[in-house]
């Protein structure tokens, strides 16, 4: 009984030390790493926005997204935004993980993967969140974009 009860503490510290690792981890990654004062973030994300809102008001749905996906720096700002928001848990470096690699992906659409980086959905027990509150439409479109490109690797042709 007693081997029992140490065996049983020393799962208990493991799950919680992991636990704990990863609720650290989410709250870093979730951090901004660029700008380590909050004031600054908090006036920079207001600027940011209000930018924003001016080129969300005039260009929405098709013509946002026609104009994103012509655009090759939107390929980049994706790419960022995927290290930052979508590969460190799920998806991986470059769209190489995740139930299925994002990587070499010929049959999604641009709408279909909108869709998805929108809405989020549930396959089992695999969730994907909705990002649609907190990634603005232009930033889902760039994330398409990226996430396109990853069809044109080298070894997808292979």
């Amino acid at each position: 009984m007693k081997i029992f009860n140490q065996r049983k503490t020393v799962l208990t510290f493991f799950a919680s030390f992991l636990l704990i690792s990863f609720v650290s981890s989410v709250a870093a990654i979730s951090m901004h790493p660029y700008n380590e004062d909050p004031e600054k973030r908090a006036l920079g994300n207001e600027a940011n926005k209000k930018k924003q809102l001016v080129v969300e008001e005039k260009l929405t749905g098709d013509a946002l997204r026609d104009k994103i996906l012509a655009d090759p720096q939107s390929e980049k700002n994706g790419e960022l935004r995927f290290a930052q928001t979508c590969a460190a848990y799920c998806h991986g470096d470059k769209g190489s993980a995740g139930e299925v690699p994002l990587q070499c992906q010929v049959e999604h659409t641009p709408e279909y993967l909108f869709a998805i980086i929108a809405e989020g959905r549930r396959t089992g027990s695999k969730v994907m969140p909705s990002w649609k509150v907190s990634i603005s439409e232009k930033e889902r479109w760039e994330l398409v974009a990226f996430i396109l490109s990853l069809k044109n690797l080298p070894h997808c042709s292979e």
